[in-house]
C-alpha cells in the first residue's frame, strides 16, 4: 500500500482499541455465563471463540503489514543517473551510490 497515511495509522489504532475493549466486555460476559452453562455448552462456545479469535487476529495482522516495495530496473537506472555537478560523471564513492538507492527505496516505501 503506497498510500498509507498517518490518518490511516490513527484509524487502525482506534479500531484496535475498540476491538480490545470489545474483547474485555465479551470476556466478562463469558465469565458470568460460564457459571451457569453445562460442560457441553462451555466446550462448544470455547471452540467457536477460538475460531473467531483466530480469524480476527489474521485480519488485524494483515491490516498492519505493508508489502515491501523494491526497485524496478528503471528505478536502478534512475538511481545511477546521479552525477557529480563538477565532473558531470557518476560518483565514484559507494556511499553516494548507496544513498541514491536508499533515497529511491524511501520514496517508494513512505
Amino acid at each position: 500500500m503506497d498510500d498509507w497515511t498517518p490518518e490511516m495509522d490513527e484509524a487502525f489504532n482506534e479500531i484496535e482499541k475498540k476491538s480490545n475493549l470489545g474483547k474485555q466486555i465479551l470476556k466478562e460476559i463469558n465469565d458470568d455465563w460460564r457459571k451457569h452453562a453445562s460442560e457441553y455448552e462451555r466446550g462448544f462456545i470455547d471452540g467457536m471463540q477460538k475460531q473467531m479469535q483466530s480469524s480476527v487476529d489474521k485480519a488485524v495482522n494483515a491490516m498492519g503489514k505493508r508489502e515491501w516495495v523494491g526497485l524496478t530496473d528503471e528505478d536502478r537506472i534512475e538511481s545511477l543517473k546521479i552525477v557529480d555537478p563538477q565532473t558531470k560523471r557518476l560518483p565514484l564513492g559507494l556511499n553516494l551510490y548507496a544513498a541514491a538507492i536508499e533515497a529511491k527505496l524511501k520514496e517508494k516505501n513512505t
